[in-house]
């Protein structure tokens, strides 16, 4: 996210070209990696959507920790970033890159149904689950044919197990033991509490993998056209509003001392640009901190970080090349990794009130996400064993539960 006028600050001339053989999958990217070296031997820099790529280009051997690196050039405070972000590139106490921007979960709302219902939206510091019980009864309606609006749409992706967990005081995984923590007592009881929420039910049930009656317009949410009142989100994952695509660039200096493999060519020539397209929200619509229980907990989502390759011919330059990437990327992240604020959230997305950036910065400082090399594999383990029998109604909290343990320790055990 540079702009020209920022080029003679770097620590390194830039320039970029395509790398057109790079994918997003981590099995394509050491290929193609390869691949550059041919021509362009001292690549120093990659940009990657997600840290489970970094872990594994780590494993390879092409992707560096960067703990003493930091410690000798960076000029950059580690209190500065969120812990989440700092979290999801850490693995057993090493950093693997440096993050750059993460989307986290609220809760969305429709203010004219939320007013016919007389019901008050949730203030920055959180509400507690009765609370958001009481709200989703208040805001259902049923008539002779069914339901004509739904106080709640619960998705896996946006109201993951884990949340909830996190959010009753529960975890995935005991890190002293290495076991899961999924059928202890915390988590079954937070599972128990979603599958009341079905059946009472306030919140339809309905396929995963067949969602086609599920629309979004500037109203909201609605399923087989029965609106819903309020569903939980994730915001923050892209530029100005928008999504980022996965196109990898390589960007190598001309004299080969700093280069770069990055998301989007946009990305680093007009991201300011992005933040003026960005339409603007309905004003019907707002955003609501998560509920809690006995914590405060929002499930994130690192959304891109910048590593170190084991190609780099200077590391530190490379490092100090990272901050200034990341200078010009935080200034159109809606949530940036370093210190975010909410000026920042509004200037980058026009979409959004006053009320709404606080209410991300309030998710985004409670952030929470399935650290390490296994995360990624954990997180896609629940959505399978946890998430998707309790939408379905196909098995008990508890059950569920069991079989989500059983999974996890499984890939625990290999590890």
């Amino acid at each position: 996210a540079t702009d020209r006028g920022r080029m003679s600050e770097a620590p390194a001339d830039l320039t970029v070209v395509p790398l057109s053989d790079a994918g997003p999958r981590a099995v394509e990217l050491p290929q193609a990696l390869e691949a550059a070296r041919g021509s362009h031997p001292d690549i120093d820099l990659l940009v990657l959507p997600d840290a489970s790529l970094a872990f594994q280009l780590a494993d390879d051997g092409n992707v560096l920790p960067v703990n003493d690196l930091r410690a000798a050039a960076s000029t950059v405070s580690i209190d500065d970033y969120l812990p989440v972000a700092l979290s999801a590139v850490t693995d057993q106490g090493q950093m693997f890159g440096a993050p750059l921007w993460v989307a986290t979960n609220v809760v969305q709302f429709n203010r004219p149904m939320f007013d016919r219902a007389g019901v008050v939206p949730a203030e920055t510091g959180g509400w507690t689950w009765n609370e958001f019980e009481l709200a989703a009864q208040q805001l259902t309606e049923f008539g002779a044919e069914g339901p004509s609006q739904w106080g709640l749409l619960l998705t896996h992706s946006a109201a993951p197990s884990q949340q909830w967990i996190w959010q009753n005081g529960g975890e995935i995984v005991n890190e002293a033991t290495r076991r899961s923590s999924v059928s202890e007592p915390a988590a079954v009881e937070a599972m128990e509490f979603v599958a009341g929420l079905y059946a009472e039910p306030v919140t339809p049930r309905f396929d995963m993998n067949a969602v086609n009656g599920l629309q979004f317009s500037g109203q909201g949410a609605s399923l087989h056209g029965v609106p819903v009142a309020m569903m939980p989100l994730a915001v923050g994952g892209g530029f100005g509003g928008g999504s980022v695509s996965r196109t990898e660039f390589m960007v190598p200096t001309p004299d080969g001392r700093i280069a770069l493999i990055a998301l989007d060519m946009e990305v680093l020539d007009d991201a300011q640009a992005a933040g003026q397209r960005t339409g603007v929200r309905d004003p019907d619509l707002g955003v609501m901190p998560p509920p809690q229980r006995r914590a405060a907990a929002s499930e994130a989502r690192l959304m891109g970080l910048i590593s170190v390759l084991d190609s780099s011919q200077d590391p530190l330059t490379a490092y100090k090349m990272i901050e200034w990437l990341s200078a010009g990327i935080e200034q159109s992240a809606i949530v940036a990794a370093r210190s975010p604020t909410a000026a920042q959230i509004l200037q980058a997305s026009r979409q959004y009130t006053d009320q709404d950036a606080a209410a991300i910065l309030d998710a985004a400082s409670n952030g929470r996400v399935i650290a390490g090399r296994q995360g990624g594999q954990i997180t896609r383990l629940l959505q399978r064993e946890l998430d998707a029998p309790l939408i379905l109604g196909t098995k008990s909290p508890a059950e569920a539960a069991a079989n989500a343990a059983g999974a996890i320790d499984g890939v625990l055990a290999e590890t």
